[in-house]
């Protein structure tokens, strides 16, 4: 009987270390909330630890999260326990697992400065037109994308934000006519190694691109065609 019991017990531990993650990235962060986004390459079931980054035994958790198919596996964790002007270290936990993604994870909530003092300085890192490479769906030719190790520089200048500021993205033929196709280039892109220490290490913040843009218009296209037959 004990080694029935075992071996089931066995299997989770090992189902739990085989799930990889993109991210985790800071999101918005204000006063009073702030969100971590996460991406698990497949079915997974997650939750947020966090607490004050000098107080490591007052642990805070979010609620849990089953992924789903239909988002790509990628979830928002809502940090609703947090007070103004405070760092905050966090971990990711998946399938009931610590993942360790080898660096330190932190995020800081806005001060309520207003009426009080100046406003407090902060770094601002910009970017656009991220082509990453993709062989299999790539058009013919020299490849559009590369120099990815810039993330890494941009991650060693320690900005309090990072600013996507349109064609976050590159949607190509197979991509932009479905969802599918354009949660798989999105997928794909964050999937990206040299990208995953500056989605970690700053809060991020996006406009929308021509492509996606585009890509929105195709499947109102899409929808008028399908109402009107």
């Amino acid at each position: 009987m004990r080694t029935l019991i075992a071996i089931p017990l066995l299997l989770v531990t090992s189902l739990a270390a085989q799930v990889k993650i993109n991210g985790p990235m800071p999101g918005y962060t204000d006063m009073l909330e702030a969100t971590i986004w996460m991406q698990c390459q497949g079915p997974c079931s997650a939750r947020m630890e966090y607490w004050v980054i000098d107080k490591p035994d007052s642990i805070l958790r979010t609620a849990v999260q089953d992924s789903e198919a239909s988002r790509a596996h990628a979830m928002d964790f809502i940090m609703d326990q947090v007070v103004p002007g405070t760092t905050y270290g966090y971990r990711p936990v998946v399938n009931g697992q610590v993942v360790d993604v080898g660096q330190a994870l932190t995020f800081s909530t806005q001060p309520l400065w207003k009426f009080r003092t100046d406003p407090p300085d902060f770094t601002v890192a910009m970017g656009s037109c991220v082509y990453i490479n993709e062989p299999v769906y790539d058009r013919p030719g020299n490849p559009y994308g590369s120099g990815y190790e810039i993330f890494n520089s941009i991650a060693d200048k320690k900005p309090d934000l990072m600013l996507w500021l349109g064609d976050n993205i590159y949607l190509r033929e197979p991509d932009w006519g479905t969802r599918t196709g354009f949660l798989h280039r999105y997928t794909h892109s964050r999937s990206t190694p040299e990208m995953q220490r500056l989605l970690r290490s700053t809060h991020h913040y996006a406009i929308l691109g021509r492509s996606r843009l585009r890509a929105q218009r195709r499947r109102c296209q899409l929808r008028e065609q399908c109402a009107r037959s």
